[in-house]
C-alpha cells in the first residue's frame, strides 16, 4: 500500500475547456501553482506532467472532466511515453477510455472515464476543479486510504489491510472452480422483484388496496453491507452431501423442490416467494427462512464446507459503513457536494468488491464466488424476516419489493406507522430509511394493471413521490409567507 502519510493530491485544470493552457491545483490551496503548456509533441506531455508532480510533490494528479486532455485521452497516448517505467489496467474504463496510469511512483487519474461517474445515483457531480479535489481528498480522510484506480481496488486494499492486523485464521487463498460448483453457481437464487398479482392470476391491487390514501417506499441500508458482515465463511474444498445432511448449523448450499406454499404467506400472491422452481439452489440461510415462513420444501442435495473462518468480512463492512456515515458531518465535510460524491464512492467500494469476489484475475485470494453468492442470499433472507415480522405481528403485507426496496399502501401518512418499527434502525447498518411517501393515485392502480415489469410501477411511483414532496415543500414555503 501506498504511504498514507506522503499521499498529496492535485487537480489539472484549465481556464475553458479547448485551452492548452493548464494549471495544478494542490489541497489546501485554491491558488493556480504552475501554468502548463499542453502542445505538441503528446510524447512530451506525460514527462513533464511527472516532472511538475515531482516538484509539487504530488503523488495522484486528477485531471479535470471537460478538459481537452481527459476528453481525447486514449491509450495510444501512453504508449509514447519514454524514459518511464508506466502501467495502466488492461481493462479500459467504463466508457472504453482509459482510467488512469502510474508512472514510477506517481498517479495520473481521468474521473470522467472512471465509475465515479457511472450510473445516475452514484455519479460524482464536479461543477468545478474544487469540488474534485474536495471529493478525493473526502474519500481519503474518510478511509484513511488512498483513492486509486477504482472503488472496486480501494476496497479490496481495505479489506487485506484488515485482514493482515486483524485476522488470525488459516491463509486465504483463492477458490478452486469445479464442475459441479459451476453447475450449482447457475442456479442459485437472486433478489426477488415482486408485484401484487390478484388470485385469479391477473395484474392488479385488490379493491382493500385501492383504497388506500399513501404508498410508502423503504429501502435497506446498505443491502449487501449488512449482509456480507453477517455471513460466515467458508474457505477450501466443499463435500457433496444428501438432503438428509441439511441442518441450519451448515455453511453451504442446498438444491431443493418446493413441496407446498399454500400455507405461507410468501405463496406469490400475498407476497413474492423467495424460491424458485428454476434455480432450485439456496443456501442454508434462505432454505430456514423458508421452513419458519410455512413453506414447505424437499432438500435434495447440498454442497457444504467443514473449514470456515467465522465472520471475515464483519470488520471491513463495519469500516466502510462508519466511513460513508463520518461524510455526514458538516464540519469535517463542509463541502456538501463532494461530500455526498465521497458518500457515493463508498456505496460503489463494496458493491464493486462483492463484485469483484466473482472475478479470479482480479480478486486475486479473495476471489470467493461463494462469498458473494452467500452474501445476497442472506440479503435475500434479511428482507424475508423483516416483512414476515410485519405479517404476523402487523398485518401489514408490501404491494411491491424490488430488490433492496418495500413499497407499503397504507392509511397512515407517517411512515413508520404504516409500516411499524421499520425506521428503528435507520442509522445503524441493519436498518431500512424511508425513501419517500406520495397519494395512491390512478396512475399507480393502472401501473399495477397494466405493466408486467416491477422495475415499471417503481419508476411511476417514484416519480409520484418526487411532485408529492416538491408539491409539500411548496406549500409549507407560501403557508409561511
Amino acid at each position: 500500500m501506498t504511504d498514507k502519510a506522503e499521499f498529496e493530491i492535485g487537480v489539472l485544470y484549465n481556464d475553458y475547456h479547448d485551452s492548452n493552457h493548464y494549471h495544478i491545483m494542490t489541497r489546501g490551496s485554491n491558488i493556480k501553482d504552475v501554468l502548463l503548456y499542453m502542445g505538441n509533441p503528446r510524447v512530451e506531455m506525460f514527462n513533464e506532467l511527472y516532472d511538475w508532480m515531482v516538484k509539487l510533490r504530488i503523488r495522484a494528479l486528477w485531471v479535470f472532466p471537460a478538459t481537452l486532455l481527459s476528453m481525447n485521452i486514449n491509450r495510444g497516448d501512453f504508449n509514447l511515453i519514454r524514459g518511464y517505467n508506466w502501467f495502466s489496467p488492461d481493462q479500459v474504463g467504463y466508457d472504453g477510455r482509459p482510467s488512469g496510469l502510474r508512472i514510477r511512483d506517481r498517479y495520473i487519474f481521468f474521473p470522467d472515464h472512471m465509475e465515479l461517474k457511472k450510473g445516475l445515483d452514484k455519479s460524482w457531480q464536479l461543477p468545478t476543479e474544487d469540488e474534485l479535489i474536495n471529493s478525493v481528498e473526502y474519500v481519503q480522510r474518510a478511509s484513511g486510504q488512498p483513492l486509486l484506480w477504482s472503488p472496486g481496488y480501494c476496497a479490496q486494499e481495505e479489506l487485506r489491510e484488515i485482514h493482515t492486523h486483524h485476522y488470525q485464521g488459516p491463509k486465504i487463498v483463492p477458490f478452486v472452480d469445479t464442475p459441479l460448483w459451476k453447475e450449482v453457481n447457475r442456479k442459485i437464487v437472486n433478489r426477488p422483484v415482486w408485484s401484487k398479482h390478484l388470485r385469479n392470476d391477473k395484474r392488479g391491487l385488490t379493491n382493500e388496496d385501492k383504497a388506500k390514501k399513501y404508498v410508502h417506499v423503504f429501502d435497506k441500508v446498505g443491502q449487501y453491507l449488512g449482509a456480507s458482515a453477517s455471513i460466515v465463511c467458508p474457505i477450501g474444498d466443499y463435500v457433496e452431501v444428501g438432503g438428509e445432511m441439511f441442518s441450519d448449523k451448515k455453511v453451504g448450499f442446498w438444491q431443493y423442490t418446493i413441496l407446498d406454499i399454500s400455507k405461507s404467506p410468501f405463496n406469490g400472491y400475498e407476497l413474492y416467494c423467495p424460491l424458485s422452481q428454476k434455480t432450485n439452489w439456496a443456501s442454508t440461510n434462505v432454505l430456514v427462512f423458508a421452513q419458519k415462513s410455512g413453506i414447505e420444501i424437499k432438500i435434495e442435495r447440498g454442497i457444504v464446507w467443514e473449514r470456515i473462518i467465522g465472520k471475515a468480512l464483519e470488520k471491513w463492512a463495519n469500516k466502510l459503513f462508519d466511513d460513508r456515515k463520518s461524510l455526514d458531518d458538516p464540519q469535517r465535510y463542509p463541502s456538501t457536494i463532494a461530500a455526498r460524491n465521497a458518500q457515493a464512492t463508498e456505496k460503489l467500494k463494496y458493491i464493486e468488491m462483492i463484485g469483484r469476489f466473482c472475478v479470479p484475475g482480479v480478486a486475486k485470494e479473495y476471489y470467493h464466488p461463494e462469498w458473494n453468492r452467500l452474501t445476497i442470499n442472506q440479503a435475500i433472507a434479511n428482507q424475508s424476516y423483516t416483512i414476515l415480522k410485519r405479517v404476523r405481528e402487523n398485518g401489514v403485507y408490501p404491494v411491491l419489493v424490488s430488490t433492496d426496496s418495500i413499497y407499503v399502501l397504507s392509511d397512515e401518512k407517517e411512515p413508520n406507522k404504516a409500516y411499524p418499527g421499520i425506521l428503528d434502525y435507520d442509522k445503524q447498518l441493519r436498518g431500512y430509511r424511508h425513501v419517500g411517501t406520495c397519494k395512491l393515485t390512478e396512475e399507480i392502480i393502472t401501473a399495477f394493471e397494466t405493466e408486467r415489469l416491477p422495475i415499471k410501477i417503481e419508476t411511476v411511483i417514484k416519480r409520484s413521490v418526487k411532485n408529492y414532496e416538491l408539491v409539500n415543500r411548496k406549500g409549507q414555503g407560501n403557508a409561511t409567507i
